[in-house]
């Protein structure tokens, strides 16, 4: 019967290309949460949203079993049939159609603390900063992602890799489990630790080592990998993911924020969701005091009542796009340094193989005027 299920499924999108996304599916396969006759990142993204709460809606909140809650089991259900279906080509409305595999799933954890800055929507009717406007005013042109530059590789290790020596030079940093202090070793020293044999660190020198299992983050900078398997590097930071995402002090970022802080993975564009504020940089004004500077703590949200027209003229049929722009609306961005021109953090080619997903000019339309700056409540 499954099966009858999905060869009609199939049949009816052959039948009727390039509908299936306006029309309910007369004969959802298992895991189509959102009707369209496919299962996709979509239908993960209606499962990771409602995980772990109760519900009456069945697969349209992802309960794809009916038995009224949101769980593993679900997930199963929408995997199995995500690795069967198939779409047919003339079904993909564009090339940038994010489509995650098992390995994307299994590594793109939400780091963080759930009440975390970082991952807390900024919610109905928040406060807005009064100079919102003039300062928004003061940044220039366009922004966007760029994965070559300023981009961080994310790596993922485990306690079976075997160690590698690094030797650092300048400093060696990490939080106390209190979140309270930064202890600072200062000099040439060294540490192993386990780092993946592809790993490698972007054109400026800088990694991310990530251990899912001990929670820690590894921020690695001005890298160098040696013909041995060792390491030369200049500073090292460690941080735990299950921390808030904002250190006591000066950090891997001035602003006391760790690598992974705010920065879009492959992993989230192809399971089709971020779910965390955006890591944001942009030109500083020479004048510390000067009124085009974005405060400090502040966020920027782009405006969330946008219409279907000006979404539609922004991002167009563009899915990468799309999630960045719902992401914007619900988490904003948080000025994390300085650039030469604005720009958000993304996952460095090296690790995150962008291939023809991402382009830098994807939010090349959306202007700074769409923005406010939000105060914290």
């Amino acid at each position: 019967m499954t099966l009858f299920i999905r060869l009609f499924a199939l049949l009816f999108i052959i039948i009727n290309p390039g509908k299936t996304h306006a029309q309910t599916c007369p004969i959802p396969p298992p895991g189509d949460a959102n009707q369209d006759c496919r299962v996709d990142g979509l239908d993960y993204s209606v499962w990771l949203n409602n995980y772990n709460h109760s519900t009456t809606k069945g697969a349209e909140n992802g309960d794809f079993n009916n038995d009224g809650f949101v769980d593993g089991l679900d997930y199963v259900i929408w995997f199995k049939s995500y690795k069967d279906f198939e779409i047919t080509p003339t079904d993909r409305t564009d090339k940038t159609s994010p489509t995650p595999s098992e390995n994307d799933i299994a590594v793109c954890l939400r780091p963080y603390k759930e009440n975390s800055p970082w991952n807390t929507p900024i919610g109905p009717s928040p406060k807005i900063h009064p100079n919102s406007d003039k300062i928004i005013s003061g940044l220039p042109g366009s922004f966007g992602p760029d994965p070559f530059i300023y981009a961080y590789p994310v790596y993922h290790t485990d306690r079976k890799l075997k160690l590698k020596k690094i030797k650092y030079t300048g400093y060696y940093r990490y939080v106390t489990d209190d979140e309270r202090r930064i202890i600072t070793n200062k000099g040439e020293n060294f540490l192993a630790l386990q780092i993946p044999d592809d790993a490698l660190p972007s054109d400026d020198g800088n990694l991310i080592i990530l251990d899912k299992d001990s929670g820690v983050e590894w921020n690695i900078t001005k890298a160098i990998k040696e013909k041995d398997g060792s390491w030369s590097v200049k500073d090292i930071y460690k941080y735990n993911i299950r921390h808030s995402g904002f250190a006591a002090g000066p950090f891997s970022r001035e602003n006391g924020t760790p690598f992974l802080a705010g920065l879009i993975r492959s992993c989230e564009i192809k399971t089709g969701i971020i779910k965390h504020a955006i890591a944001f940089s942009y030109k500083h004004q020479k004048n510390n005091a000067s009124p085009f500077n974005i405060p400090r703590g502040t966020r920027l949200q782009l405006d969330p009542d946008s219409s279907a027209e000006k979404l539609k003229s922004w991002c167009g049929n563009d899915k990468v796009c799309q999630i960045m722009v719902n992401a914007m609306q619900k988490y904003g961005m948080y000025p994390v340094g300085f650039s030469d021109s604005p720009k958000i953090f993304v996952e460095n080619q090296g690790s995150a193989r962008w291939e023809n997903l991402l382009e830098n000019t994807v939010l090349g339309r959306i202007p700074f005027s769409a923005f406010k700056i939000v105060i914290p409540k």
